[in-house]
C-alpha cells in the first residue's frame, strides 16, 4: 500500500495489501502539492506529488504532470493484479470549488483507464460530484467531515459526505468476479457554537436532530444534494428527515 508519505525509496515501493471478508485491497495516495513545502532535493519517495496547478501557464509542469503518469501507471501494474479492489486517494482540485478542475478530470478517467476500482477526493474542503466512469466510482471531494472553518451563507465548508457502498466477491472456479453496488451518499453538518469553538456535532441531514441546529436545512440540503449529482441525476443522496 502506498500510504503518500515514506521514510525511504524501499517502502515507497513496499505493496501492503490488507484484507477483509476473503476481499483483498490496497490503496495508492497522491498529492497535487505540499502547500508550498518544497520536498527535498533527492528524496521524491518522501511524497506522491503529482504536480497540476491551473493558476500557472508552465508547459515544463504540464509536461512534469503528463510524465507523472507513467509513474502512477507503474504503480498500478505493480499491485493491481495482487488486490481485488484498487483505491486511490486523491488530494487535488481547488479550494472552495464545486466543479472538478479539467485536471482532476483527466486524472479521474486516467486512474479509470487503468483499472481503478475507488477513487476518494479531498482537498476543496467543499462537496463535489459523485460519478460513474465505466466501473470506477469517484468521489471528486467529500467536503469537511468535521470542521471549524467559516461558516457563510451557504455553509458550504460545515457541510459534508459520507459515502458508502457494497464490495462483493463471487468466485466460480478460477474465476472472480468483484461488483461494487448500493452507493449511498450521506449528507452531514457540522454543528459548532461560533462563540465558545464548542460543542461540534455532526448531523446527518437525514436525522430530525438537524432542524435544532440548522434553520435552513431543507434548502441547504437541496443545494447539495444537486452537487452531489451534478454529473449524474441518478447518483443516491440520502433522503431528508421528514
Amino acid at each position: 500500500m502506498l500510504y503518500g508519505s515514506y521514510d525511504s525509496e524501499e517502502n515507497r515501493n513496499k505493496s501492503i495489501i490488507k484484507e477483509k471478508n476473503g476481499i483483498t485491497y490496497t490503496m495508492l495516495n497522491y498529492t497535487y502539492g505540499t502547500n508550498g513545502i518544497p520536498v527535498p532535493s533527492g528524496k521524491d519517495y518522501l511524497v506522491n506529488v503529482w504536480p497540476t496547478d491551473l493558476s500557472i501557464n508552465d508547459p515544463a509542469r504540464d509536461t512534469k504532470y503528463q510524465e507523472y503518469k507513467e509513474t502512477v501507471k507503474k504503480d498500478i501494474e505493480n499491485v493491481r493484479d495482487k488486490v481485488d479492489v484498487l483505491i486511490v486517494a486523491m488530494h487535488w482540485g481547488v479550494e472552495y470549488t464545486h466543479v472538478p478542475t479539467a485536471y482532476q478530470e483527466d486524472e479521474a478517467q486516467f486512474l479509470a483507464d487503468q483499472g481503478v476500482d475507488i477513487i476518494i477526493g479531498t482537498h476543496p474542503h467543499v462537496i463535489q460530484p459523485v460519478k460513474w466512469i465505466d466501473d470506477t466510482i469517484v468521489f471528486y471531494s467529500l467536503g469537511n467531515f468535521i470542521s471549524a472553518q467559516y461558516q457563510d451563507d451557504n455553509y458550504n465548508k460545515m457541510v459534508g459526505l459520507m459515502s458508502s457502498l457494497n464490495i462483493t466477491k463471487t468466485e466460480k472456479g478460477k474465476d472472480v468476479d468483484i461488483s461494487i453496488d448500493n452507493i449511498n451518499n450521506e449528507l452531514i453538518f457540522t454543528y459548532y457554537n461560533k462563540s465558545t469553538w464548542r460543542d461540534f456535532k455532526v448531523i446527518p441531514f437525514s436525522n430530525p436532530d438537524i432542524k435544532k441546529y440548522l434553520p435552513s436545512y431543507a434548502s441547504v440540503y437541496e443545494r447539495y444534494k444537486n452537487i452531489v449529482q451534478n454529473y449524474d441525476s441518478n447518483m443516491p443522496v440520502s433522503k431528508l428527515c421528514d
